[in-house]
């Protein structure tokens, strides 16, 4: 136990007592003691904790802010990450925000003319000798 340290946020000096743990990468943990004995008020969502001074002022500490910019990886990483036995998720991404798109905001490349005729299978028996002799005609007349 290392008595009477003292940790500095922003400036501001926070009496505290140290025992000396091997745990990693952390440096210091505060337990739930100190943090009640500076009245610390913490916002999980906001990443920020507020604690009150010695001199009873408030000070604000925030956490390291989440990037904006996505997180991107390589095909063969995340192959190698998948046979590693990682959990993936493949995801489609849909603009919900924006307006949708109407048929009708689509440019127009090529015009083109209306079909000449039904699919065959939707003709009654009547229209599709109709057709057979439309098409024998052309045929015969070198358009086809």
């Amino acid at each position: 136990m290392i008595e009477g340290c003292t940790i500095t946020l922003l400036g501001r000096s926070f009496p505290t007592d140290l025992c000396i743990i091997t745990l990693g990468s952390f440096e210091v943990i505060l337990g739930m003691d100190w943090l009640s004995k500076f009245d610390a008020n913490i916002v999980c969502r906001e990443r920020w904790v507020r604690l009150k001074a010695l001199d009873g002022s408030p000070i604000t500490v925030y956490g390291d802010q989440e990037s904006k910019i996505p997180r991107v990886i390589s095909m063969m990483k995340a192959n190698r990450l998948i046979q590693q036995g990682c959990n993936s998720f493949l995801a489609y991404v849909k603009d919900v925000e924006g307006e949708p798109k109407q048929l009708l905001d689509v440019p127009i490349v090529c015009k083109f003319p209306e079909p000449v005729a039904k699919a065959p299978y939707r003709l009654a028996p009547s229209e599709m000798k109709e057709l057979m002799t439309q098409l024998k005609d052309l045929l015969d007349k070198g358009f086809i």
